[in-house]
């Protein structure tokens, strides 16, 4: 288990190096969108690659969210009711969420195949690889959940995690 939480930790920390980086870009293109149509100049591929970075933003910063717990949750029960319960409703919610996310994936390998054959329309970059962030970013927090609960479970049982 020590092992699955430590590659699942180093797999964040890339995805977090990876969505600084892709943040930068997005400043960047937005920027020289900004600047680009101040002077009356249109760069297609600029809205595209925004738009793209974006979406990859999106699913991999989720991922990270999803380890650290801080994805968007209503949180009054927690407070409201026991800790005991509040285990239980953890352990609940995480199952759930992944029941979620098994078929967002296999709704994702439905349509992935159709990236192959068709391309962005400024940037000449195959679909695919933009459409490839919803499956990866879906496979991590389904990944990510798991650590959690693992770490929950090793963390009630007394043990390391």
């Amino acid at each position: 288990m020590r092992v699955y939480l430590k590659v699942i930790d180093r797999l964040n920390k890339l995805m977090e190096i990876l969505v600084i980086i892709l943040v930068t870009i997005l400043a960047f293109v937005v920027l020289a969108q900004v600047v680009t149509r101040t002077a009356k100049i249109s760069v297609a591929w600029l809205e595209e690659m925004a738009r793209y970075s974006m979406i990859w933003v999106c699913f991999f910063g989720a991922a990270v969210a999803c380890r650290r717990g801080t994805l968007i949750k209503v949180d009054v029960l927690y407070e409201i009711l026991p800790k005991k319960i509040c285990r239980i409703l953890y352990y609940i919610v995480d199952v759930i969420s992944i029941i979620f996310l098994i078929f967002g994936l296999y709704s994702c390998s439905k349509y992935l195949p159709l990236g192959f054959h068709s391309t962005a329309s400024s940037m000449s970059i195959n679909m695919f690889w933009f459409y490839l962030c919803m499956p990866l970013g879906m496979f991590m927090m389904i990944l990510n959940l798991i650590a959690n609960i693992l770490e929950r479970t090793a963390q009630k049982g007394g043990t390391e995690a």
